[in-house]
């Protein structure tokens, strides 16, 4: 729990770009982002932000290949996690990265955060937490992980805590132990 406090307390107070990030804001909101998202690359996305990096409006997203479980979650299974980075350009956007973050047969993704830009070292990452379950009854063992995604050279670092999950009485969870 000490490194997760520690991996946090890094990370805040530099969740928001720095000014030469963000020095124009942007032009579209996050609906319409996703529907640019949409357009283009033809599945729904986990999760999209719009920022500026090197000084070019971005739409940064995250999506996965099989689709969405639930309503309100956002809650994948057979994990099979891609980074988008959409840039404008003549006035149309266009796909400029694509890359595989993860992926996971017979597992449950759940994400919980809006991702963020953390700045670090002057370099953009995407910030997320997300969790890892493997599919089925049989294991009880839980991870939670901590994320950032450097939006440079696109290399996934992660915390990852671990152990067996506490409920309350409604079946939510309460901590990890």
């Amino acid at each position: 729990m000490i490194f997760v406090s520690i991996f946090l307390a890094s990370c805040n107070g530099q969740t928001k770009s720095d000014k030469t990030q963000q020095e124009t804001q942007p032009t579209i909101s996050k609906e319409q982002a996703i529907s640019v998202f949409k357009d283009l690359v033809r599945i729904e996305p986990i999760n999209c932000l719009v920022t500026t990096i090197d000084n070019k409006e971005c739409i940064i997203c995250i999506a996965n290949k099989t689709g969405v479980d639930g309503n309100d979650k956002m809650f994948y299974s057979n994990a099979d996690i891609i980074f988008y980075k959409l840039t404008k350009f003549a006035d149309a956007w266009r796909i400029e990265t694509q890359k595989p973050i993860f992926a996971y047969e017979f597992t449950y993704c759940d994400f919980y955060n809006d991702f963020e830009i953390a700045t670090i070292g002057n370099k953009p990452y995407l910030y997320f937490l997300y969790r890892l379950s493997p599919m089925g009854n049989a294991v009880s063992f839980m991870d939670l992980n901590f994320a950032l995604f450097s939006l440079t050279d696109f290399q996934l670092t992660t915390l990852d805590y671990g152990g067996d999950p506490v409920y309350d009485k409604k079946d939510n969870l309460q901590q990890i132990s």
